[in-house]
């Protein structure tokens, strides 16, 4: 090897020797640099993180509340579509056969601690009308419930049962009559009669209530004469003829009507209740005599305060294989005019999705004959929110007697 290839290789070592380190160098110089910005970038995102939860925690705290209340609230309803056939009806400017919504129900309801509150509209008729408008709540540190507001009379069985639940098409007869609409104005106290900390003891509870006695559906009834409705037609009146006007929940006197009712649990499947209404109702009578079923100026007229008085005992039985049977019986006092009623209903879960029932409705007022209906129903469960019902009533001993079939589907939510 010459000198000068020996020069060129020893030249060339020195610049690879000299390289190197310098490049080892810049290699840690870089690795340290990134550790720097990546210990930065952490505590960049560790600040984001804090305003976050931070964020979170402000969120959280202004809506929750607002959730909490609207977990509290609660919708539903139903609505029913029936199909209805008369083959004597009472009311000759109405078809035989007609199809309708019987109701179109929404309602909220919400609970506290304490109580709850509802609130039920009807769009079922042309316009929406308020039915239900109530609070309740327990007085602290007692058993006592009260219940306050618009809401249905808390007598018997069948009054306050909801239609969609109700096996029959119709509540009986006499409840008809002399609880028209269901629902009045009023308040109610309830509270146990029996230890409630003692698993043995038959439950007792004892309610009271005072309402305005007038009802809320707008009701016009009239009637041809004061005889027929037990009054005696004043000397010298050629056509009598009495109205009595009820609804909108405003009271007609200065009196109040009061409630109680006692209800009794001997086992399980057994419920035992007796009821008693107490009130005073205002009839207007006058001398129609132009006959346009309205009192005008000049027409004599005589203002009549009657009882409103009503005591009614009722049954409720259901066992575990579905077998069911309720009975009611109400007595009813409207001046001179008595009234009462009595209806049996005897029902049998077929399947798990079928419920057969039968009843027998009657009903009597002073001076008539008494009115009597067989009635049968089938209810098809088609899921957990649609019913299909079918029903059937023959009317027996009245003049206003009539057979009524009845197809109906009802979807609640």
């Amino acid at each position: 090897m010459t000198s000068k290839t020996m020069s060129i290789v020893f030249g060339t070592f020195l610049v690879i020797a000299m390289l190197v380190p310098a490049a080892a160098e810049t290699m840690e110089e870089r690795l340290k640099r990134l550790e720097e910005e990546l210990a930065q970038l952490k505590e960049q995102m560790a600040e984001q993180q804090d305003q976050v939860k931070s964020l979170d925690g402000t969120l959280t705290e202004a809506v929750m509340p607002h959730v909490d209340k609207w977990e509290k609230i609660k919708l539903g309803g139903y609505v029913q579509f029936r199909y209805e056939d008369k083959d004597h009806p009472t009311d000759a400017t109405k078809r035989s056969e007609t199809t309708y919504i019987r109701r179109g129900r929404l309602t909220a309801e919400g609970k506290s601690d304490l109580g709850k509150y509802s609130l039920q509209l009807d769009a079922s008729k042309s316009s929406v009308n308020l039915k239900d408008a109530y609070g309740e709540f327990t007085i602290p540190n007692t058993q006592a419930k009260v219940r306050f507001g618009q809401m249905k009379w808390l007598f018997g069985h069948w009054v306050p049962l909801s239609s969609s639940v109700r096996l029959m098409p119709e509540r009986p007869l006499v409840l008809q009559e002399l609880f028209a609409g269901e629902r009045d104005r009023g308040l109610w106290m309830s509270h146990p009669l029996h230890n409630t900390e003692d698993e043995n003891a038959i439950p007792v509870t004892l309610y009271a209530g005072i309402y305005n006695g007038n009802g809320v559906d707008e009701q016009d009834k009239s009637v041809d004469s004061l005889r027929a409705a037990g009054f005696v037609t004043p000397a010298g009146w050629g056509r009598p003829r009495i109205q009595t006007k009820r609804g909108s929940g405003l009271d007609n006197n200065d009196k109040q009507d009061y409630l109680l009712r006692l209800t009794a649990q001997p086992t399980p499947e057994l419920d035992l209740g007796v009821s008693a209404y107490f009130g005073e109702n205002t009839i207007e009578a006058w001398d129609d005599a132009n006959n346009n079923k309205a009192k005008d100026a000049g027409e004599a007229s005589q203002t009549y305060t009657v009882d409103r008085n009503r005591l009614g005992a009722d049954l409720h039985y259901v066992n575990a294989s579905g077998f069911g049977l309720k009975a009611e019986y109400v007595k009813g006092e409207d001046g001179p005019q008595d009234t009462d009623g009595f209806a049996v209903q005897v029902s049998q879960r077929l399947t798990p999705t079928d419920i057969g029932a039968v009843m027998y409705d009657t009903m009597g007022r002073t001076g008539e004959q008494r009115s009597v209906y067989w009635k049968a129903a089938w209810l098809h469960y088609i899921d957990g929110g649609t019913r299909l019902r079918l029903a059937h009533e023959i009317g027996k001993e009245h003049v206003d007697g009539q057979d009524i079939t009845t197809i109906e589907l009802m979807k609640s939510f």
